[in-house]
């Protein structure tokens, strides 16, 4: 519908988000070029959601992925054991199990490789649903320890230090909400970056 003018007045400009949209792209012509979803990522990204959504729906259960945090864990005990504070070096298996897959997601995004960014999330949201078993266990400590019953129980440890032991499930809950957030930015972040320009290979 075209708005009505009266006579002898200017005509007014209408800035709707579409005129505002034409506009930008008038003079920024190269932001016209299409875009398509790269096949071979939306494939790569199916399957890798599938898995960690299978992870996400059975977190209590051991999974390979489990295996390789377990070893980042105990690294990092021995790793910030190094300070010489005792606090330090029993959060230090929880705290490197964190960081691993953060500095490998900040380094592809870093580097332009954003698709392979979003792909680690993945695991990064997976390590956090595997510290939330743990945190969840402080209480209980029924878990099986290296090292056997004699064994500090990190969680049980840190909580205590804290003094949040009644609240054990509100602090393993929130761990375990933050690891499900992070799997679904991973979902929509993998989609969002399988995009590419047309004749453009683009990054990984």
């Amino acid at each position: 519908m075209v708005p009505h003018q009266e006579s002898g007045k200017p005509e007014k400009t209408c800035f709707t988000p579409t005129i505002i949209y034409a506009r930008i792209m008038i003079n920024n012509p190269d932001k016209t070029k299409k875009y398509r979803f790269s096949l071979w990522k939306i494939g790569i990204l199916a399957i890798v959601t599938a898995y960690f959504l299978n992870i996400a729906l059975h977190y209590a259960q051991w999974t390979f992925l489990d295996n390789v945090d377990l070893i980042i864990h105990e690294a990092g005990h021995f790793i910030f054991g190094i300070f010489g504070n005792e606090l330090l070096a029993i959060a230090g298996g929880t705290l490197l199990q964190i960081l691993m897959p953060f500095a490998f997601v900040i380094y592809f995004f870093l580097t332009g490789q954003k698709f392979s960014g979003a792909l680690t999330m993945f695991w990064l949201g997976q390590s956090f649903l595997n510290v939330s078993v743990y945190a969840h266990d402080a209480v209980q400590r029924k878990l099986p320890l290296l090292g056997g019953d004699g064994s500090i129980h990190d969680w049980n440890y840190l909580i205590r230090h804290l003094n949040l032991l009644q609240s054990t499930d509100l602090v393993a809950g929130a761990i375990h909400n933050l690891g499900i957030a992070i799997i679904f930015m991973a979902m929509i972040g993998g989609l969002l970056f399988s995009r590419e320009r047309k004749n453009d290979p683009g990054s990984i």
